[in-house]
C-alpha cells in the first residue's frame, strides 16, 4: 500500500501536440528531404541531355561543317557551352520552382535570405552534372553510357548526401566518403537554411563554405574534362 501511494504521488508534465504543429513538422521534414533529393533528377536529366548534345557536336563530320562556318572556334564553343548551361538552368529552375510551390505553406515562414541562398545552393549542385556531362562526352560516351552514368551517379550522390538514409545512421566510413561528394555539402546548406530562422554570422559562413565547396567540385570536374579533351586531340 505504501509503494502504491508513493507511485500515485509521482507526476509527469505533459503537453498536447496539436494537429497543426504535427503538420508543420512533417512539412518541414518533407521540404528538406525534397531539396536534398532533387540532386537526383537534376543529375540524371542534365548528364543525359547535355552529354548527348556535346557528343553530337563532337563528331568529326559536325566539327568539319562547323569549321567551314565564318565563325571562330572559340565563339562556336562558347555558344555550345552557353546552350548547355541553359539546359542545366532549366533543370535547376524546374526542380526549385516545384519545391517552392509544393512546400509553399512551410516556406512562407522562412526568411527571404534563406530562400535566396537555398536557390543558390541548388544552382551549385546543378553545375556538377553539367561539368560531368562535359567530361563524359570528352571520353566518347554515348546515349547508353550517359544514361547509366546519370542515373547511377545521381543515386550514389544523393545517397551519400543523406537523401535516402540519414548519414547519422551510416557507419563512420560512409560519412567519411560523403565529404568527398558535392551533395554532402549542399545537403548541409539546405538543412541549415531550412532548420534555422534568421541567419547568424556563423550560419552564413557555414552555408557559404558549403556552396563554395560544391562549386569547386564542378570546377574540378570541368578542368578534368578540358584535360581529357586536350589529350584526345593531341
Amino acid at each position: 500500500g505504501e509503494l502504491a501511494t508513493q507511485a500515485m504521488g509521482q507526476r509527469a508534465d505533459v503537453a498536447t501536440l496539436t494537429s497543426a504543429d504535427a503538420g508543420d513538422a512533417r512539412t518541414a521534414a518533407g521540404a528538406t528531404t525534397y531539396f536534398n533529393f532533387s540532386a537526383y533528377p537534376i543529375m540524371s536529366s542534365v548528364v543525359v541531355t547535355v552529354g548527348l548534345v556535346l557528343s553530337v557536336f563532337s563528331e568529326s563530320e559536325v566539327r568539319r561543317r562547323q569549321g567551314c562556318a565564318p565563325v571562330s572556334p572559340a565563339r562556336l564553343d562558347a555558344s555550345l557551352l552557353g546552350g548547355c548551361l541553359v539546359l542545366a538552368l532549366g533543370a535547376w529552375a524546374w526542380t526549385s520552382v516545384l519545391g517552392l510551390a509544393v512546400f509553399a505553406d512551410e516556406l512562407s515562414d522562412v526568411p527571404a535570405a534563406n530562400l535566396a541562398l537555398l536557390l543558390v545552393a541548388q544552382l551549385a549542385i546543378s553545375l556538377t552534372p553539367l561539368s560531368l556531362a562535359f567530361a563524359l562526352s570528352r571520353l566518347g560516351l554515348r546515349e547508353q553510357g550517359l544514361n547509366a552514368a546519370g542515373n547511377i551517379g545521381g543515386m550514389v550522390l544523393t545517397f551519400l548526401g543523406g537523401a535516402w538514409v540519414p548519414l547519422s545512421l551510416m557507419g563512420e566510413e560512409v560519412c567519411t566518403v560523403a565529404h568527398f561528394v558535392p551533395t554532402y555539402w549542399v545537403s548541409d546548406a539546405v538543412t541549415t537554411l531550412l532548420g534555422t530562422g534568421a541567419l547568424t554570422a556563423s550560419d552564413l559562413a557555414r552555408v557559404g563554405t558549403d556552396i563554395g565547396v560544391a562549386t569547386l567540385f564542378a570546377v574540378a570536374i570541368a578542368a578534368l574534362g578540358l584535360a581529357l579533351s586536350r589529350a584526345r586531340h593531341a
